[in-house]
């Protein structure tokens, strides 16, 4: 049996890692995990704020291509009307969706197994995963 005597454990670095990896499917960790990580970022070590800017930039790069899958998904449900090929796309705007997913979860991994082996990530500020 383990015993948790702090908040500390519970709230670690890893823990907001694994907040990025449930967020793929509970969309209230991925929001509160980047504003954590900023509060946080000013008192951390060089190697949490690798990780935290890396969190966070992950959040803000998604955010911002969700909204361009969705506004693409709506100009193209609206205009497929007029333009009935157009219908065509959703199955990309679908596949982009997965994509997005994939490419959030992956990154989300990479941080929590950099940061389980103690690595400051280079480059958090890439697109790449």
């Amino acid at each position: 049996m383990s015993n948790i005597s702090t908040t500390e454990s519970i709230i670690s670095p890893e823990s907001r890692s694994l907040g990025y990896v449930a967020g793929a499917a509970l969309l209230v960790f991925p929001i509160a995990t980047p504003i954590i990580a900023m509060i946080d970022r000013k008192e951390a070590s060089p190697l949490l704020q690798s990780h935290y800017l890396y969190q966070a930039g992950t959040f803000w790069k998604s955010l911002i291509l969700a909204i361009v899958l969705t506004l693409a998904w709506l100009v193209t449900m609206a205009a497929m009307f007029v333009i009935p090929p157009l219908a065509l796309l959703s199955p990309v705007l679908a596949i982009g969706a997965v994509a997005l997913s994939v490419w959030y979860v992956a990154r989300a991994i990479k941080s929590l197994v950099y940061l389980s082996r103690g690595k400051i990530l280079s480059k958090p500020g890439t697109w790449a995963v």
